[in-house]
């Protein structure tokens, strides 16, 4: 028979025993909207780009020894930085480019190991009002179905998507086998990367090789080709060597769209110019190394100023939509322009009070400012816009790349799956026998006491 002491001692080291085993036995948290999307948190799918100081121009440089640096007088930055919401974010995936001369094929293969590592601190413009508009503008895109952009613009926010849409969304992808036109490649690749899947690898299909493989690159519009460009670049994906269409092709090709006013021809009518000039500068952006690209881009920007002044002092692209103010933004930002250089201050506006005149009482964003409702692409566009002027980079290129290994088919373990059973059952063997352990030490304690009961007596 046991002490009464000895009995304690036992309950109290089995209690431990099964408290030490809770997190391992406990159920995984479904009350989470899903998990295709990660947060913030998630060191995967922040989009924050560094750039490499070593082997770019920096932009900055780069456009404003082209472009005039006087200050407008009437014009005036009204954006402020909220104290509470500044902070760091550790950037740690950039696109390497290669530098190359004129008369030899540029390399535009990318490499992880290349990355810069560097910390980019929150823009000055960021201010306690915008994070506000973005977090309700996402809260009212994630009330509506998917649209082209739906998993860049939540992943770049930092926010979640849910699981049932995820689901859809690769199941989707799943059914495509073959691609006739480039622009759905180039937006199933993009979505999938920021839903932290490897785009050669999304239930068994390899989107990156698709692109690799695909042809018909004269026929495709401009902003198929500027997207492509940017989804490859998103996770400095590799393209396969002797490659159909590859980073130098698209490259070329975008420049031959290129016009003499700077603008970027179009090749769909629905396409508006502005917009799609902006789009393209976006792609161009990290090829800044490369003189026909960077004379390009400066072309590009002028354009861009240009059409700005000739508004007579109006308010600057208020008369476009929602999606061309956003893809401007995101252009300048990618080209490290801020939304408040006086370059880009028309009748004291800066570009993101303007983005801003689009924005619906619902929370999301109209296409026009005339609009009662507001526009499911429109809001999607504004939420990459956002997201590039708070941390003025290019918001497509992940902070942190997606490995091979990790595909939409095989999600990494959880300590809930069947991987981790066998720790579960050598927990459970350990702590019975630690427990049979106990009861015989006390057994043999409680014998040897008799024993000496036993001698005294005797004597």
């Amino acid at each position: 028979m046991i002490p009464q002491k000895s009995r304690k001692s036992v309950a109290v080291l089995l209690i431990i025993a099964l408290l030490g085993t809770a997190p391992v036995f406990a159920e995984p948290d479904t009350a989470s909207d899903g998990a295709s999307v990660p947060s913030t948190s998630s060191s995967m799918i922040s989009t924050i780009s560094s750039q490499e100081s070593s082997d770019h121009v920096n932009s900055d440089e780069l456009l404003s020894s082209t472009l005039p640096t006087d200050a407008d007088p009437d014009s005036e930055a009204v954006s402020s930085a909220d104290s509470s919401d500044q902070g760091t974010v550790s950037a740690s995936s950039g696109v390497a480019i290669a530098s190359s001369s004129t008369n030899s094929a540029v390399s535009r293969q990318t490499s992880s190991k290349k990355a810069n590592q560097q910390t980019q601190s929150i823009s000055s413009e960021w201010s306690s009002e915008l994070n506000s508009i973005l977090n309700n503008a996402c809260d009212w895109l994630k009330s509506k179905e998917e649209g082209k952009m739906y998993f860049v613009a939540l992943g770049g926010a930092g926010k979640s998507a849910g699981t049932q849409e995820y689901v859809m969304f690769m199941n989707d992808i799943a059914k495509i086998t073959t691609y006739t036109q480039l622009y759905p490649l180039a937006m199933n690749t993009l979505n999938a990367t920021f839903c932290g899947v490897n785009a050669s690898n999304v239930q068994g299909s390899n989107l990156i090789d698709q692109i690799s493989g695909f042809a018909d690159v004269e026929n495709s519009p401009t902003k198929a080709l500027a997207y492509t460009l940017i989804a490859l670049d998103s996770n400095a994906y590799s393209i396969p060597d002797k490659s159909i269409l590859t980073r130098d092709i698209l490259c070329q090709s975008l420049l031959k769209r290129q016009l003499e006013n700077g603008s970027f021809q179009i090749l769909d009518e629905n396409d508006n110019t502005l917009e799609i000039t902006g789009l393209a500068l976006t792609a161009l952006s990290g090829y800044s190394s490369d003189d026909p690209i960077r004379s390009a881009l400066k072309k590009g920007v002028e354009y861009l100023q240009t059409m700005q002044s000739d508004k007579q002092k109006q308010s600057a692209f208020l008369e476009e939509s929602c999606n061309t103010v956003s893809q401007i933004i995101i252009a300048l930002n990618s080209l490290k322009i801020n939304v408040d250089d006086s370059r880009f201050i028309n009748n004291r506006k800066s570009l993101d009070e303007i983005l801003l005149a689009f924005l619906g009482s619902d929370g999301g964003f109209k296409k026009y400012t005339s609009d009662s409702q507001s526009d499911l692409e429109a809001t999607e566009l504004a939420i990459i816009a956002l997201t590039s002027i708070k941390y003025c980079s290019n918001p497509y290129l992940l902070k942190q790349q997606v490995p091979d290994s990790t595909s939409s088919k095989a999600p990494s373990p959880t300590p809930y799956s069947s991987d981790f059973r066998w720790l579960i059952a050598l927990l459970i063997i350990v702590f019975v026998i630690s427990g049979c352990a106990v009861i015989l030490i006390c057994r043999k304690k409680s014998n040897k006491n008799k024993m000496v009961k036993n001698t005294d007596s005797n004597t």
